[in-house]
């Protein structure tokens, strides 16, 4: 058996193989671009949610203080 004979002969396997490499490549080339962006929607979110609590923690403040002055006016 020469070599063009293997090669029509496992033709099919040889292409399968390939187009299943190139397939895997590229799924893992996705996978890591999505995850890229997930990271940056995470911090875009952090930022969000840590301003979120400097905004209320801000306006705590500014209740018990409001508090504290009308508790030393009734004195």
């Amino acid at each position: 058996m020469n070599f063009g004979d293997t090669l029509l002969r496992w033709w099919p396997v040889v292409t399968a193989l390939a187009v299943m490499a190139w397939w895997v490549s590229k799924s893992i080339s996705e996978l890591k671009s999505h995850n890229d962006k997930q990271d940056t929607q995470i911090e875009e979110n952090t930022k969000k949610i840590t301003q979120l609590f400097t905004f209320f923690n801000d306006l705590t403040r500014r209740r018990l203080d409001k508090l504290d002055r009308l508790e030393d006016k009734d004195k």
